[in-house]
């Protein structure tokens, strides 16, 4: 195997490591945060489980949409979606 086909391969690894697995670890990250911040902060306040779970939902719903939206600025302008 010659430098130049080695110096290739990584260039091509390092693509699609900045392209594919970057932009969905940066919404799994993302997505815990928004996720789970506001749940734990009712519980902890109210000591109500109920009031927690009802929070939980609410995030989880609007973090969807977050996500996505963060998740295709990460994938760049010339960038096709992915489903």
């Amino acid at each position: 195997m010659t430098f130049d086909s080695t110096s290739s391969a990584d260039d091509r690894r390092k693509t699609f490591l900045l392209q594919e697995n970057q932009p969905g670890l940066l919404g799994l990250m993302d997505g815990s945060v928004s996720t789970l911040v506001p749940i734990f902060a009712t519980a902890g306040l109210t000591g109500r489980p109920l009031s927690a779970f009802f929070v939980g939902l609410a995030a989880s719903l609007g973090a969807k949409p977050w996500n996505m939206e963060t998740s295709r600025i990460a994938r760049g302008p010339n960038r096709m979606p992915t489903r």
